[in-house]
């Protein structure tokens, strides 16, 4: 409707104001709100990803702030850039930390920006419609890189894993 570059504007600044908002909900409301969006199998399984390996006790709180920084903006820029991991409930988890929200919003931006651009141009091409070859390579390449996911994404998750500091072993 808008165009690739105004439809990546006004995709990325709802994306941004529905951070913001979730952010701020996760630490005015605390650990119980967000266990009940998503269930505490789920945020375990996260808290654990933004966790240091080095640290064996404690919660999510008890981690240093140097801790957290280090190695939960990372993983948290990781799960929105690659496609199919739990983005949504990774804010949620993320606006638990104690990273400053103004870091986390960037994360997320910069991580979502390739895939709000490439829907806005895949969108783009495919209102006006006159070159087939447009949207076929598109959707051909959305294809491609889906399945490229499906078939490695437990090398995908054990990569980001291992980035994050925390293994399965």
């Amino acid at each position: 409707i808008f165009g690739w570059k105004l439809g990546t504007s006004v995709t990325m600044a709802g994306l941004a104001c529905g951070m913001i908002i979730v952010f701020t909900l996760s630490r005015k409301l605390g650990r119980g709100f967000v266990e009940k969006l998503n269930g505490p199998e789920a945020m375990r399984d996260l808290e654990v990803l933004f966790s240091s390996r080095d640290s064996n006790e404690g919660g999510l709180y008890q981690k240093s702030a140097q801790t957290l920084r280090s190695n939960a903006l990372l993983t948290f820029f990781l799960v929105m850039l690659l496609p199919g991991l739990p983005d949504n409930l990774a804010c949620f988890v993320a606006g638990l930390t104690r990273i400053p929200i103004r870091y986390l919003l960037l994360a997320a931006l910069v991580g979502r920006f390739p895939a709000a651009l490439t829907l806005s141009l895949f969108g783009d091409g495919w209102s006006k419609a006159e070159s087939s070859t447009t949207l076929l390579a598109l959707a051909g390449a959305a294809l491609a890189l889906t399945i490229l996911f499906l078939w490695k994404k437990q090398k995908i998750e054990t990569i980001v894993r291992k980035v994050a500091g925390w293994s399965d072993t």
